[in-house]
């Protein structure tokens, strides 16, 4: 598959693209609201994501000044993950490299927030009271939200942490306007895959199939994957039952990978940690669990900002 670059326009204020993918951002420039309409391929480059998401934070905050007029801006990003997770690492590098294009000077706080490896929500509050602690009486100019996680915390503790602070987000999947509403100045870019093209064209190869099983872990961005299955799959041929998974160990996954009936096919949206807070890497886990089936399996894995498909089993 040929991967997509979409080049963003830029026409006063707003930020528009059409091609054959469709994607719509509306934002304005004093007072910014959502108006997010996404319909994406499965496959797409960092240039997209890292170039609407920079000119959101560079164009709509600090609209009609050129880098060298304007006083350099304070920024905070806040990286979901950790170092060494490949999808978050191919974010923070084509983020990074386009903002010091821009300001070549500029100090950049990055905060991981290690979402991955420990989930929960004690950790998320003490995460909170670190950065509230950290960045208490400072004043910032820019909120940068990687993935969901970061979103999720940045809003739930907006008032404490950085109130009135400009929110500015990519990498979100499942995202509606909902998750923002009561907030302004908040814009990005969400993220989807297109778990409908997918699912029919592996069904297309496989006409046989009459189960589906779907695998997500229960991390934020595995249950909004998840999220965003689920209407696809009641959307399916009423021949086909689409069962997701149970969370569960990755030894538990791999012998359920094993035993699905032979009549079936294995989707993985997001598995990267497991009940017992186990972290893999995206590719190993998908290896491990794809190596694992015995029937066809399709797996959303992320290298970089390059979304791909990948597939095995007889």
């Amino acid at each position: 598959m040929k991967t997509p670059v979409v080049r963003p326009k830029f026409v006063a204020g707003n930020i528009q693209h059409r091609s054959g993918d469709e994607l719509a951002l509306d934002a304005g420039v004093r007072k910014i609201g959502l108006r997010i309409l996404i319909r994406r391929s499965l496959v797409f480059r960092t240039t997209c994501l890292v170039a609407l998401c920079l000119v959101a934070a560079a164009h709509l905050l600090f609209p009609a000044l050129s880098a060298a007029a304007r006083e350099v801006p304070r920024l905070v990003i806040l990286n979901s993950y950790h170092p060494g997770f490949a999808w978050s690492d191919g974010e923070m590098q084509g983020l990074v490299e386009r903002i010091h294009e821009v300001h070549p000077g500029i100090e950049l706080p990055i905060e991981f927030l290690d979402a991955k490896r420990r989930p929960g929500r004690k950790h998320m509050v003490r995460v909170k009271d670190f950065l509230l602690e950290k960045y208490r009486g400072r004043k910032i100019d820019v909120v940068v939200c990687l993935d969901n996680p970061a979103l999720t915390m940045a809003l739930r503790f907006r008032d404490e942490l950085f109130p009135g602070v400009p929110l500015v987000f990519a990498g979100v999947s499942d995202f509606s306007l909902e998750l923002a509403n009561g907030h302004r100045n908040v814009t990005g870019v969400a993220e989807r895959m297109d778990v409908g093209g997918t699912l029919e064209a592996s069904l297309a190869l496989h006409p046989r199939t009459t189960r589906v099983y779907v695998v997500n872990d229960e991390t934020l961005s595995g249950r909004a994957a998840r999220r965003e299955a689920e209407p696809v799959a009641r959307s399916l041929p009423g021949r086909v039952e689409v069962r997701f998974l149970p969370a569960g160990t990755f030894d538990e996954l791999v012998a359920e990978m094993g035993s699905l009936p032979p009549d079936s096919l294995a989707s993985i949206l997001s598995f990267a940690t497991d009940t017992v807070v186990e972290s893999r890497s995206l590719a190993d886990s998908t290896r491990l669990l794809t190596s694992a089936a015995r029937v066809p399996s399709t797996a959303f894995t992320k290298r970089g900002w390059v979304m791909e498909l990948s597939a095995a089993g007889s």
